[in-house]
């Protein structure tokens, strides 16, 4: 979900690709958030890069 959220999908868009609701998504994201230190989705990318 993360990589799907960098490439600049909604959360609607996620959902809908994965067959899981918007909820989820936004549950899945605020984790990966957290875990990666990040508060918002533009942070996502520079963290990624730091994690591999």
């Amino acid at each position: 979900m993360v990589a799907l959220a960098v490439a600049g999908r909604s959360n609607q868009e996620i959902a809908q690709l994965l067959a899981v609701s918007i909820r989820a998504v936004e549950k899945h994201l605020t984790n990966s958030y957290r875990k990666l230190g990040v508060l918002r989705r533009a942070d996502l990318a520079g963290a990624l890069n730091h994690t591999f």
